[in-house]
C-alpha cells in the first residue's frame, strides 16, 4: 500500500517548500540525485546507517518539526516491509523499505527509505528517496490514515 501512496505524490509534486526537501540530505551521502517533477522536486541519495536510525538528516528533521512540520510515522517506526521487486533487467531483488512523512498543512514530504538486494542478505547502503508535494488537505489526511500512520504535534 506505501508503494501506491508514494506514487501518487509523484503524479502530485508541485511548487516548494522553503528548502526542506534539500535539507534533509545529510552530509555523508552519496549519489545525491535532484530531480524536477511537475515543478516540484526528488531527491534520491545513498547513506550507510544501522536500521534503527533515520536516513535523513536528524538535524534538520528536528529544526522542520520546530517549524511546524509533523513527523508522521508507523507507531513502530523501525518496522520495514519486505517486498520482492523486479530490477528491470530480469533479476528479482529483495527490498526492505518503510515510508514515513513530514506534513506541514498541505504540504507533504514522503520520506522512503529502502535496502535493495539480490539475497536474503540486505545492504548496508540504504537509498533514500525524498520528495515534496502540495495535495488537498482531506487527501493529505486519507494518505496518513490509509498508510497507518501517527503524526507527532508540530512545534
Amino acid at each position: 500500500m506505501s508503494s501506491l501512496i508514494f506514487a501518487f505524490l509523484l503524479t502530485a509534486a508541485s511548487a516548494n517548500t522553503d528548502g526542506a526537501l534539500n535539507s534533509l540530505v545529510p552530509s555523508d551521502a552519496q549519489s545525491v540525485r535532484t530531480l524536477k517533477l511537475d515543478g516540484g522536486s526528488q531527491v534520491e541519495f545513498r547513506v550507510r546507517r544501522a536500521r534503527d536510525q533515520l536516513g535523513v538528516s536528524t538535524v534538520s528533521l528536528d529544526r522542520l518539526r520546530s517549524d511546524g512540520w509533523a513527523l508522521c510515522a508507523a507507531p513502530m517506526a523501525e518496522k520495514w516491509d519486505e517486498l520482492t521487486e523486479n530490477d528491470g533487467a530480469g533479476q528479482v531483488r529483495r527490498v526492505e523499505q518503510r515510508v514515513s512523512y513530514l506534513r506541514r498543512k498541505n504540504w507533504l514530504i514522503a520520506i522512503n527509505e529502502r535496502y535493495e538486494g539480490r539475497s536474503k542478505d540486505v545492504a548496508e547502503l540504504r537509498r533514500v528517496i525524498l520528495i515534496e508535494a502540495a495535495v488537498k488537505p482531506d487527501e493529505a489526511a486519507q494518505i496518513i490514515e490509509s498508510a497507518r500512520l501517527r503524526c507527532d504535534k508540530a512545534g
